[in-house]
């Protein structure tokens, strides 16, 4: 008799819903203050009333929050091989709802800063939730770019929304000081609720995935039975061969770095680095493009507008994502549709210019103008199928299950490395 199978047995639809929620928080409260965040760096005051600014000093807050990211996040991976990936999990959803928190009762820009800061360095966490669905059930890994989409596209939504609530409802709202005082609050303190509505459900339910701390409980309970029933003999020890030796399973869950750096990761981190970078350039460069004044490049859209036009956009990437990507591997194959999706995004980047033009020349938005912006957004879209795209190259190309943890780290410290300040813009021409 042995148990040892169970590990690789598919998750019940409860736990692998708790594991997509889990992921969903991430992807909430990072992207929660993209719509007001340039308006709350024009109010704090620290450009000294220049607009012009507003995009250099965003981009240092995004830059504070990936580059700490990029610092933890090996730390949490590998710590994860050795107290578990269920602890990680818990303690990074706990750190969200902290900062997010309090990044919402900021007033001015270097206690924001800061709190993005801290916030990033919880969310360097980010590569776990992947490591518990390798280790249960590989397919299902199809769930998280969407997920991830859906995230952020709630996001942005609930920011867009919630911001300012006391200019938006004056007869409710604009009638408690705090939020007149706090205009950011509300916003960030929903987001900051999902992180900790996580934070229980996975303390409450989530399950221990990975493979040494598994045979650590089956040790346990083993021992267990022996003080319940009494002694038992040593033939019926060895039919726990899980069990046998958790430390020295424990010593292999981490392996040092140069050992995974062989070929085929090397050149799919680097791949992925390119990735995101493009990507991140994008997402970071379309809020700052809806809210700029027009005779300055941009649109000048309220939060509240660009708040929707991202949730919609999030919207309409997820779905595809969800009905297309798998149909698009299994007839293109991952290294085809890779390079179709990536190639769009010159594109995307080419139309802003487009759309600056139009706008300038309407003295507004017009027809023209929306149509730029709905072409740019569709061929972001389907851009965004690089990313999952080169997920699959990094799981193939994954030395061995005990490198697992240590090359989703890395891949994480990749993303985050590339995001680098991209908001010093701005579009005069």
């Amino acid at each position: 008799m042995t148990r040892s199978s169970d590990a690789r047995t598919p998750l019940p639809a409860f736990q692998l819903g708790i594991i997509l929620f889990i992921q969903a928080a991430e992807p909430i409260t990072a992207s929660v203050i993209f719509p007001f965040v340039n308006q709350f760096v024009l109010e704090s005051g620290v450009t000294g009333g220049d607009e012009r600014k507003v995009g250099y000093y965003a981009g240092i807050i995004g830059s504070l929050f990936f580059l700490s990211e990029f610092v933890t996040v090996l730390f949490w991976s590998r710590l994860s091989d050795r107290i578990g990936r269920k602890p990680v999990l818990l303690a990074g959803m706990v750190g969200l709802f902290v900062t997010i928190l309090s990044a919402g009762l900021s007033k001015s820009y270097a206690a924001f800063a800061l709190s993005r800061c801290i916030q990033g360095a919880f969310n360097g966490n980010v590569g776990v939730a992947k490591n518990v669905m390798v280790e249960v059930y590989v397919p299902q890994l199809c769930f998280l770019p969407p997920v991830w989409t859906m995230g952020n596209t709630f996001g942005p939504l609930i920011g867009g929304e919630l911001a300012d609530p006391g200019s938006r409802w004056p007869g409710t709202f604009g009638k408690i000081p705090f939020f007149i005082e706090y205009p950011y609050f509300l916003p960030c303190a929903t987001a900051s609720f999902f992180a900790l509505l996580c934070s229980i459900l996975g303390a409450l339910v989530l399950k221990e995935t990975h493979p040494t701390k598994l045979a650590e409980k089956r040790q346990s309970n083993l021992a267990a039975s022996r003080r319940d029933y009494g002694s038992i003999n040593n033939e019926s020890v060895e039919e726990y061969p899980a069990a046998e030796d958790t430390s020295s399973a424990a010593d292999a869950s981490s392996p040092p770095i140069r050992s995974v750096l062989i070929r085929p990761i090397v050149i799919s981190l680097t791949t992925h680095a390119f990735q995101a970078v493009t990507m991140e350039s994008f997402r970071t460069l379309l809020p700052l493009m809806l809210s700029t004044s027009i005779h300055l490049g941009g649109l000048a859209l309220s939060s509240a507008r660009i708040g929707t036009i991202m949730a919609v956009w999030g919207f309409c990437n997820g779905g595809f994502q969800l009905v297309f990507f798998a149909r698009a591997i299994r007839k293109f194959g991952p290294k085809k549709t890779f390079g179709i999706a990536y190639g769009s995004y010159a594109i995307c980047f080419a139309l802003y210019p487009v759309m600056s033009y139009f706008a300038k020349r309407a003295n507004g938005v017009d027809a023209k103008v929306i149509c730029v912006l709905v072409v740019q957004l569709s061929c972001f879209v389907l851009g965004a199928m690089s990313y999952g795209s080169n997920q699959l190259f990094i799981i193939a190309a994954v030395p061995g299950q005990n490198s697992l943890a240590t090359v989703n780290g890395l891949t994480q410290m990749m993303s985050s490395v590339e995001h680098r300040p991209k908001q010093d813009t701005n579009f005069e021409s």
